[in-house]
């Protein structure tokens, strides 16, 4: 009868045992389970607009809503213009590695990653300028001076060939597009109290998406209508999925890489 007893004992030891480690085996599971979502959740990819506060400022063309962001630059000792044609990194990394607290993308850049027009940052020249209907006009930093126009500074230590320019002297330039589209654009200009200004200008719904070349200007005098100081010179930038836009209320990240970065430290 002992033996019967001690037999019973053991078996339900056993079970007992059995259910145990079965239970453990099943929370380890579990929790293999949720680490392996939380790793997924991680590589979701990023909006493509990741606001810090609501964009408040927008205008109307033509019955269609546009949102825009700028940022003014006070100190031209703490804006650098940094190539990125053939290191390609991600604006992210750029604004990191250079501690920019605001940021726009640059020109043009051909297939081999040259940048298409003149472009010297630091008073190191990429490429000199060239004879283009497009990229007509140039912005150029000499010292505490900043320039949009037809020509860069002559001793300018920041030159970029860009275009089409889109105002000069407040006139706003007539552009004829063979192959214009819809795209978000990158825009630098200087205002009445001689300031360089950096905007972007885009679609809120889709921020990738924006306004048709040959508005840009018409669109640009309606901004600059808006702003504390007038603009009176501007030019176009590269735009659309190489185009990139951040301060400290916005980011709008690009698609494709970006050629070069003016950085505001």
């Amino acid at each position: 009868m002992a033996k019967r007893r001690e037999k019973v004992k053991y078996y339900i030891t056993l079970i007992i045992a059995i259910i145990i480690i079965g239970f453990i085996l099943f929370l380890s599971v579990k929790v293999v389970k949720q680490k392996k979502e939380s790793v997924h959740i991680v590589l979701v990819p990023t909006p493509s607009i990741i606001p810090t506060k609501t964009v408040s400022q927008t205008i109307v063309y033509k019955n269609i809503t546009y949102a825009y962001a700028y940022f003014e630059v006070e100190g031209l000792a703490d804006l650098k213009l940094i190539p990125n044609f053939k290191e390609k990194k991600g604006s992210g990394e750029l604004k990191r590695e250079y501690t920019c607290k605001a940021g726009i993308n640059g020109s043009y850049y051909d297939k081999e990653g040259d940048p298409l027009g003149g472009f010297t940052s630091g008073g190191n020249t990429l490429k000199k300028p060239i004879s283009s209907r497009l990229m007509d006009g140039y912005v150029s930093i000499e010292g505490t001076k900043a320039d949009i126009g037809f020509s860069p500074l002559p001793k300018a230590s920041i030159i970029l060939q860009a275009g089409p320019l889109l105002l000069i002297n407040r006139e706003v330039t007539k552009l004829k597009i063979a192959s214009d589209e819809s795209a978000r654009r990158s825009i630098a200009a200087i205002t009445v109290n001689k300031k360089l200004l950096f905007l972007t200008v885009y679609n809120p719904e889709s921020t990738y998406l924006g306004p048709y070349l040959s508005q840009l200007p018409a669109i640009i005098q309606l901004i600059s209508d808006t702003l504390p100081s007038p603009i009176i010179s501007a030019i176009n930038l590269d735009g659309g999925n190489a185009s990139v836009f951040f301060n400290e209320e916005i980011t709008l990240s690009e698609l494709s890489p970006i050629g070069s970065l003016f950085c505001l430290r």
